[in-house]
């Protein structure tokens, strides 16, 4: 067992009695494999749903032609949840998304992220935004101006090499932030 650093209202905690191997996990919990259906679940539950929801979104907008609700700078005004309730209420024949869902779903593997910590629904859904706006040569720029604020950050990219992972982005997002509130907080004594 092992002691983890964790922190809840500000503060560094060290938390002792967690378990470091995945037998250890299984033991403290009664329940044989409980660390493997963990592990899956949260790579499920922070990483293939986002994956597999803006797949699945882009693929019915494309063969409907029914796109999201957007402003004049192409910023979606409806959530993936209310666009797709809207698209298939809209729909004469719901049975014509079952084919897009098998498709997408076929094309959008599990993926063990090996992630340790948990990006929040808020900085995932402002990374999903920046996805959907940011310019292809914008990226550079706001990598670097992470990379140069937050020390040690490092960046996972897309298959086109240049665009960060959603997941990437929205951790930059959520680490940034906190530097950014801790700087505010020291001042207020400095």
């Amino acid at each position: 067992m092992r002691s983890v650093t964790t922190s809840v209202l500000g503060m560094n905690l060290s938390v002792s009695n967690c378990p470091e191997t995945a037998e250890e996990y299984d033991a403290a919990s009664k329940a044989i494999g409980a660390c493997v259906d963990t592990a899956v679940d949260n790579d499920l539950q922070h990483s293939w749903k986002g994956r597999f929801r803006k797949a699945l979104l882009s693929a019915v907008s494309k063969a409907t032609g029914n796109a999201r609700y957007s402003d004049e700078d192409g910023r979606f005004t409806e959530t993936e949840k209310i666009y797709w309730a809207r698209v298939q209420r809209e729909a004469d024949d719901k049975s014509v998304f079952q084919p897009i869902v098998d498709q997408v779903l076929a094309a959008t593997p599990y993926e063990a992220t090996g992630s340790t910590g948990r990006i929040g629904k808020a900085w995932l859904d402002q990374a999903e935004t920046f996805l959907e706006t940011v310019a292809g040569s914008d990226w550079a720029r706001f990598v670097a101006n992470i990379s140069d604020k937050n020390a040690g950050f490092s960046f996972e990219f897309g298959e086109d090499g240049t665009t960060p992972t959603r997941e990437s982005i929205a951790l930059a997002l959520k680490v940034d932030d906190a530097r950014v509130s801790a700087e505010t907080r020291a001042s207020h004594f400095g």
